[in-house]
């Protein structure tokens, strides 16, 4: 919570000095991080409308559907999507963003936030298996170790493989995990 009013403030002053990229970049990572607040999904939503209002106004195509992903994956935890662990609905449609994904220079970035998000949302409703995929499909995608990105991937990963453990009673799984922890140390 504590980087939350420092994003936001590069954020306004990316716009006051004229830079939006820079501005855009910092609202994304403002509204990731946001997502992870445990604050009211109502008020993170309101949040990123706003933001992607001031993208579109500024023509930022490709930083809308970066935000359209979060902003999915909020209705998503809200309830408000057929199926809880695909990114489809009023925001997204998450086959049509994945192959736009593949056509695009910021393909990379698409695909990273979509794994993430479905990861997250697989372990939240307890479907570890589809977790555990979007973690190795995440980390296949992932170009810095020591990303935040990175960093959530492996904690999720971890504790979808221990799920899947305690299920499962697979040896595999546990090592899986004890890999992820001492991941997660070396990063620390």
């Amino acid at each position: 919570r504590h980087c939350l009013q420092g994003l936001k403030d590069a954020s306004q002053l990316g716009m006051q000095t004229g830079d939006i990229e820079f501005s855009m970049v910092a609202a994304n990572f403002y509204v990731r991080k946001l997502t992870l607040t445990g604050g009211p999904l109502k008020r993170v939503e309101k949040e990123i409308l706003r933001l992607r209002q001031l993208m579109h106004d500024y023509k930022q195509e490709t930083w809308i559907v970066v935000i359209n992903i979060v902003l999915q994956y909020i209705h998503n935890m809200m309830g408000k999507s057929d199926n809880p662990v695909v990114l489809t609905g009023a925001a997204l449609d998450q086959e049509a963003t994945m192959a736009l994904g593949q056509t695009t220079q910021n393909n990379t970035i698409v695909r990273r936030n979509i794994y993430l998000d479905r990861l997250v949302l697989a372990y939240t409703l307890n479907d570890y298996s589809l977790a555990y995929e979007m973690a190795i499909k995440s980390a296949a995608s992932e170009g810095t170790a020591a990303s935040f990105r990175f960093v959530l991937m492996l904690f999720y990963e971890g504790i979808a493989v221990l799920a899947l453990h305690r299920d499962r009673y697979k040896r595999s799984y546990l090592k899986k995990a004890k890999r992820c922890l001492k991941k997660l140390k070396r990063i620390s």
